[in-house]
């Protein structure tokens, strides 16, 4: 059994936990690794000291759950639960001192995410999403987390993924429709874009190349306010890959349109 009082008080203490090991590195000297032989995929000390703490927090609290890390893989549990990490989701964002990057965990059962947290300790900004929940922490202030009703793609204001990624390459122009359709278009990553959504400031983001760990977390964040996050067929992602989130349902419905044709080649 999930006792709702329960995982809200362990979603704040790793968020806690987490972000005393990132910020100690945040706009600092940080240790940089390449976890890939050809191009770049970095790794911090801060990504490694903010999982260890995490996964800490979680022996005490939910000894009994599984664990999914991106930086130390997969602990197995006695449960059908599993925890989804991603300490720093956005490294190369930290790396460079842009604060978009957050700490991600998400609560999961077979069927996909239940709980979600976003911790953003520079901006003191702190989402969940779970049952009935939908909110934000943000200088002692608890608010309500609501998306925006908008059902035009040319009223939308939507996140792309950056062109420059080599996966984006080969569809950056399909995805140009959509960018030349939209009111306001934008490149960008990491998750704060999804809570921007749940926020009620930004009505989709389109992206791909995602992991589960990426992702998970986001789900009930924006889904409890409101949205919808699903592939680009309209399909469950909680595994990752290609990821369309939105605000707006009917939104959505007219995006994954255009997004499974071109999915389909």
């Amino acid at each position: 059994m999930v006792v709702q009082e329960d995982i809200e008080s362990v979603l704040h203490l790793l968020a806690d936990a987490a972000s005393e090991q990132s910020m100690q590195f945040f706009r600092e000297k940080n240790s940089v690794e390449n976890k890939w032989e050809t191009g770049f995929d970095p790794v911090t000390q801060a990504d490694k000291n903010a999982e260890i703490a995490i996964r800490k927090v979680l022996a005490e609290q939910r000894p009994d759950d599984a664990i999914l890390g991106e930086e130390f893989g997969l602990t197995e549990g006695k449960n059908e639960l599993t925890w989804v990490l991603d300490p720093i989701d956005g490294t190369r964002s930290f790396i460079l001192g842009q604060p978009t990057w957050g700490t991600l965990a998400a609560l999961c059962n077979e069927s996909g995410p239940i709980w979600g947290i976003m911790d953003q300790p520079f901006t003191n900004e702190r989402f969940i999403g779970g049952p009935n929940i939908a909110k934000m922490f943000h200088n002692g202030a608890e608010i309500p987390l609501k998306t925006r009703a908008c059902s035009e793609i040319s009223k939308a204001h939507i996140v792309f993924p950056s062109s420059y990624r080599k996966e984006i390459r080969p569809i950056a122009g399909k995805l140009s429709e959509i960018y030349d359709s939209a009111e306001l278009g934008r490149a960008s990553g990491d998750c704060y874009r999804y809570a921007l959504i749940a926020m009620g400031g930004l009505d989709a983001v389109i992206d791909m190349g995602l992991q589960s760990y990426d992702i998970c977390a986001m789900i009930p964040i924006v889904e409890s306010a409101g949205g919808i996050v699903t592939d680009w067929d309209g399909n469950p992602c909680h595994d990752g890959g290609k990821i369309l989130a939105c605000g707006d349902k009917q939104l959505h419905s007219k995006l994954v349109e255009v997004l499974s044709k071109i999915n389909q080649g």
